[in-house]
């Protein structure tokens, strides 16, 4: 008769939990890779305020976080950082 493998104690299937968890992050994290790098090519060539002024305060922020993120990948690349253009105006209002 096989030998059962022995059942998986709570630390052992909180760790495979949290591993699943991570690589799925991090799948996902490069999946908006692009989209990130092509809004903040898109905040280039609009007329950012008036459009930041058309949207949600949540899609506000996703914008901006989508255009700080592909800006911080650019900054680990360079020698001297830039700062971070995306000035989030609509907080202050």
């Amino acid at each position: 008769m096989p030998r059962l493998p022995r059942p998986l104690g709570d630390d052992e299937i909180r760790a495979a939990a949290e591993e699943i968890v991570s690589t799925e992050n991090a799948r996902r994290r490069e999946m908006l890779r692009p989209y990130e790098d092509l809004l903040a090519s898109i905040w280039l060539y609009i007329p950012w305020q008036y459009v930041t002024k058309q949207l949600t305060t949540p899609q506000k922020e996703m914008f901006a976080d989508a255009i700080d993120a592909s800006h911080a990948r650019g900054d680990a690349q360079e020698s001297e950082p830039e700062p971070h253009p995306v000035e989030r105006w609509w907080r202050d209002h």
